[in-house]
């Protein structure tokens, strides 16, 4: 069965009985292929492939959870310009 984008999923759960890992499925092809990636290196765990899609094992320091980033300003924007383009010239 071929899905379209608007019906693919990507699921991340944790127990609480056991937070030392994330359980994440998907059948997102995009994301496969990056989860593959980090399978191939050995970062993550495939636990099962299925025609639906796969769910792997990664680990909870691999999780992060981080507050939405405030937006800049302009002026700011130009501040931190200012100091990336002193810290490239005196490197």
């Amino acid at each position: 069965m071929d899905l379209t984008n608007a019906e693919r999923e990507s699921h991340i759960n944790q127990c609480a009985s056991d937070r030392s890992f994330w359980i994440y499925f998907t059948d997102d092809p995009v994301r496969i292929a990056q989860l593959d990636k980090l399978v191939s290196s050995g970062d993550i765990e495939l636990i099962t492939a299925r025609k639906e899609g796969k769910e792997y094992r990664i680990l909870d320091g691999q999780v992060s959870i981080r507050k939405k980033r405030k937006p800049m300003s302009e002026k700011q924007r130009a501040a931190a310009a200012k100091r990336l383009a002193a810290a490239r010239s005196t490197a």
